[in-house]
């Protein structure tokens, strides 16, 4: 055993052998430990490696908040964290750093949408709980508001069979989108992207259709972005993005390279908005987002080759320097 703690708080990043969902919330009663029996060959020996793990004290404060402390998070993330049992209603305190300002009226349950952020503001806040007793004032949390709104990040897929639920790809009997813990760029998961383009229809797709229409005009957006990493190995494959609005108007940018999908290393892909706009799409009603690989005509693959790509981070982003 290498520690024990009154509490524990398992953050919600999940490693390889983690269930998703599982030992987020605060152990009130009884004792948390941790106990490694890895052992590697070389070199020889028994070792532990942990990630987001922490132990904290249970109460009288709250704890556990999202975004983190010190965190970077999308412009349009709502707040929430975890209360002592005591507490029958609460205090929220919010506002740019140095500013912060008590919430009227007080949220009604852990949680809170301040709406949306100024892009690159850092932030305070604090939530003061309130008992029988009185009011225990609460540490001051800080976090920055990121040039960016989230589309998607895969942070909320539980296994295999959740993501590739809501990534439908276009090949029929075979398993090609699969939830990835290892290989992200940021945070707890990404998507991993297999396709065999040698075969037909010589075309992979992975479609997202999202339940409601999405603006992706809002708060000055001007540009899709996404952060990918393929392997050396891979054979070079057109990698394209389609969008597709509710009236099934929908347009097509490919990545200028084929060689994208062989970097070993997180690159981001900006496509302007207008792009897909100035083809017919309706941005402010976005129904459908496609990533796909090949262009219908058989690849260099050979035999049974499987290629992968690595998908995380879909996000709208404003304009920079002299875009329109």
């Amino acid at each position: 055993m290498l520690a024990k703690t009154p509490t524990l708080v398992d953050t919600r990043g999940v490693d390889s052998w983690e269930n998703a969902g599982f030992h987020d919330d605060v152990y009130r009663q009884g004792f948390s430990a941790i106990f490694s029996m890895n052992q590697y060959g070389t070199p020889a020996g028994y070792r532990g490696t942990f990630d987001e793990v922490f132990s904290v004290s249970d109460g009288p404060a709250a704890v556990n908040p999202s975004p983190a402390d010190g965190a970077s998070v999308s412009a349009d993330s709502t707040l929430s964290w975890t209360e002592a049992s005591f507490a029958t209603s609460r205090e929220l305190w919010f506002g740019p750093a140095g500013a912060m300002q008590k919430v009227e009226p007080a949220p009604d349950a852990w949680a809170f949408d301040p709406g949306f952020l100024e892009y690159g503001q850092k932030y305070e806040w604090r939530v003061d709980e309130i008992g029988p007793s009185g009011s225990v004032v609460g540490h001051t949390w800080t976090f920055a508001a990121g040039d960016y709104l989230t589309v998607e990040d895969f942070e909320s897929y539980a296994n295999d069979a959740a993501i590739a639920a809501a990534w439908v790809h276009n090949i029929e009997g075979y398993d090609y989108i699969f939830r990835e813990t290892g290989t992200r760029a940021h945070g707890a998961g990404a998507m991993r992207f297999s396709y065999q383009n040698q075969f037909e229809p010589f075309l992979t797709e992975a479609a997202r259709t999202f339940e409601t229409p999405q603006d992706w005009t809002r708060h000055g957006a001007a540009r899709l972005s996404l952060s990918f990493r393929g392997d050396d190995e891979n054979v070079e494959q057109r990698m394209f993005i389609r969008v597709e609005d509710g009236a099934g108007a929908s347009a097509t940018v490919a990545h200028s390279v084929d060689y994208a999908v062989q970097t070993e290393y997180w690159r981001r892909w900006d496509v302007n908005l207008t792009e897909f706009s100035g083809a017919g799409v309706d941005l402010t009603a976005v129904a459908k987002l496609t990533i796909g690989l090949g262009d219908g005509t058989g690849s260099a693959q050979t035999d049974d080759d499987l290629d992968t790509i690595y998908i995380d981070h879909i996000r709208l982003r404003p304009a920079v320097g002299g875009e329109q």
